[in-house]
């Protein structure tokens, strides 16, 4: 299915459901544990205050910052499948992300499969396990990547900003909360 701009239409000519998919971590790279929050909501997207309180979050160990990312936005993506909130065939997917490596990947797809996700001197990639289940599922869904600027002040914040950082702030609070009960 892949990547477009164009707002999507099945193939019986009805609209497409538009979703939105926030999502972020936060690791303690000391411990090596984080938490990956996400909040999935249909286009136009509500107030914030109707989204107060629906952002879902999960601890993650043995992982990395962009490892976190990764493992996060699989989750998320599942989840909401499972959910029945987003229906692949028919549903349009925009996920907003903070992560560099999650907007880069479909461009760096062809290299990574054409080096079978591993360095130039041969050694698998650290994340590559993930990068292939997270294109793998990229080519189920009809979606859009969009990249979003974490930790802005306030005053530049747009509405989507404000409802990433309704997911971020979740996220950090939860690896905040777990941190003081160590």
């Amino acid at each position: 299915m892949g990547f477009h701009n164009l707002p999507p239409v099945a193939a019986d000519n009805f609209r497409v459901a538009e979703q939105s998919l926030f999502s972020d971590g936060s690791v303690d790279p000391l411990s090596k544990s984080g938490y990956g929050a996400y909040l999935i909501t249909t286009t136009p997207h509500p107030s914030l205050e109707q989204l107060t309180g629906r952002v879902v979050s999960k601890r993650f160990t043995h992982t990395s910052s962009t490892r976190l990312e990764l493992q996060t936005l699989l989750w998320a993506i599942a989840e909401v499948i499972h959910a029945g909130q987003l229906q692949p065939q028919h549903d349009h997917l925009t996920i907003y992300t903070d992560c560099q490596t999650i907007i880069n990947l479909p461009a760096r797809r062809q290299r990574l499969e054409k080096n079978n996700y591993r360095s130039k001197k041969n050694i698998p990639l650290k994340n590559g396990d993930l990068y292939q289940q997270l294109l793998h599922q990229f080519d189920s869904l009809s979606l859009t990547l969009i990249k979003v600027q974490g930790h802005q002040s306030n005053k530049n914040k747009q509405h989507l900003d404000q409802i990433f950082s309704l997911v971020d702030r979740h996220a950090r609070q939860a690896l905040r909360a777990n941190q003081s009960k160590v």
